[in-house]
């Protein structure tokens, strides 16, 4: 998939609901200018590693992402500094 979205370095915005996605690559960092990321519905197998990929994305400030236990919210919002905006379809999280 990184080959493919790295054709795009101006990417900003992806969308990538509903793909049955079971993980992301781990370094996401040549997607410099993404800064909104959709990933919900999918099937990740580890989330501990998810978020570790999202780590690697330098401008990431808005995420969509399914949570379904407090734990992973409060992983994804202490992990990424940078969040301006979560958009958990569960739970309707926001971080400022």
């Amino acid at each position: 998939m990184l080959p493919i979205l790295a054709q795009f370095p101006s990417l900003e915005t992806l969308s990538l609901t509903d793909n049955n996605l079971k993980s992301l690559p781990s370094d996401l960092s040549s997607l410099k200018h993404l800064h909104s990321l959709n990933i919900n519905n999918n099937l990740f197998e580890n989330f501990n590693e998810l978020v570790k990929a999202l780590q690697t994305l330098p401008a990431l400030k808005i995420l969509s992402l399914n949570l379904h236990q407090n734990e992973e919210v409060e992983l994804v919002l202490n992990t990424l500094s940078n969040l301006e905006i979560l958009n958990d379809q569960s739970n309707s999280n926001t971080s400022s």
